[in-house]
C-alpha cells in the first residue's frame, strides 16, 4: 500500500496550521517534527521535591510532577523553524567573534555592544 495520509497539526510557536502528508515510510512533506513530550494537567497533582542539584554556582531543587500528564507532539511551521535557525546562527557568530557576554554592561566595551545588538534583534522579533 503506497497511499499517503494527510495530517493537520499546529505550530507550537506561532499557532499556525500545518498541513502535511506522510508517506508509508513516515516521511512528511511540510513542517518540522521534534517528537512527543508530556505536560502536566493542571489540578491533577503537584510538583514534589526529590533532590537538589548544583549546575555551576547555583543551587536548585529537582522536582517531579505527581499528577496526570498528557502527551503533546511538538511541531514547528517552516517559517518559525527558519527564523530560529537564523537567531541561533547570529548568537553563535557573536560568541565566536567577540566571546562570552560580560557580566556587567559597559557602553565602551565592543563585546557589550555586540551582545546588546543581539538582544535588540531578539527584542525586535517579539514586538
Amino acid at each position: 500500500m503506497n497511499a499517503k495520509r494527510k495530517i493537520n497539526r499546529k505550530c507550537c510557536v506561532c499557532g499556525k496550521a500545518i498541513y502535511s502528508s506522510v508517506n508509508p515510510k513516515g516521511r512528511y512533506s511540510n513542517g518540522h517534527y521534534f517528537g512527543k513530550f508530556k505536560i502536566p494537567i493542571e489540578g491533577t497533582g503537584k510538583y514534589e521535591k526529590i533532590g537538589k542539584t548544583r549546575p555551576g554556582k547555583i543551587k536548585c531543587n529537582v522536582v517531579r510532577w505527581n499528577g496526570k500528564e498528557r502527551s503533546v507532539e511538538y511541531w514547528e511551521c517552516n517559517s518559525c523553524f527558519e527564523e530560529a535557525g537564523h537567531l541561533n546562527w547570529l548568537e553563535a557568530k557573536i560568541g565566536k567573534l567577540y566571546g562570552k557576554k560580560c557580566p556587567d554592561f559597559e557602553p565602551e566595551c565592543i563585546v557589550c555592544q555586540a551582545w546588546k545588538f543581539y538582544e535588540e534583534v531578539l527584542k525586535g522579533d517579539e514586538e
